[in-house]
């Protein structure tokens, strides 16, 4: 019986983060995701049933969240996970964005922190896929609609 809000994902973690993003066929990348910003970490391969969390329509902060999941037994996916799920679900993002809470990325110049997220943007009528930065700092940190990608805390490949 599949679960609601569930997807089985396979990902690679041998494979490089330009490798990944191009699997994704995104339409839009943002630059700053990169290897000095976001660093290839894990090895292998694993099979993972990655769940949507929203909290639609109840503020919680980036730390309420990660509590929460670790209540339910969860951690957040880290961005190589999250691009093997944008790879292997591409219409998801159009949907709703999906966030990445378990990778993040401190930017020196602003001071602010950042965690990959897949979206959607309109251009003449089309939805574009696209893999962007968004900012831990801004309030409230996320919107209505966005989902975060879990899985169980055990499901993890070093």
């Amino acid at each position: 019986m599949a679960l609601k809000n569930v997807f089985r994902v396979i990902v690679d973690y041998g494979k490089s983060l330009a490798e990944m993003k191009k699997a994704g066929s995104f339409d839009l990348i943002e630059l700053d995701i990169s290897v000095p910003h976001f660093p290839i970490i894990g090895s292998g391969t694993a099979v993972l049933d990655i769940e949507l969390i929203t909290y639609a329509f109840k503020y919680m902060s980036f730390y309420d969240m990660l509590q929460d999941l670790e209540g339910r037994g969860l951690r957040s996916v880290i961005l190589q996970e999250l691009l093997a799920f944008g790879a292997t679900n591409p219409d998801l993002q159009r949907k709703y964005p999906i966030c990445c809470l378990g990778s993040i990325w401190e930017s020196r110049h602003t001071g602010h922190r950042y965690v990959p997220y897949l979206n959607n943007y309109g251009c003449l009528g089309k939805s574009e896929r696209s893999l962007l930065l968004h900012d831990l700092d801004l309030f409230p940190p996320f919107g209505n609609d966005s989902r975060f990608a879990a899985v169980r805390k055990q499901d993890f490949v070093d």
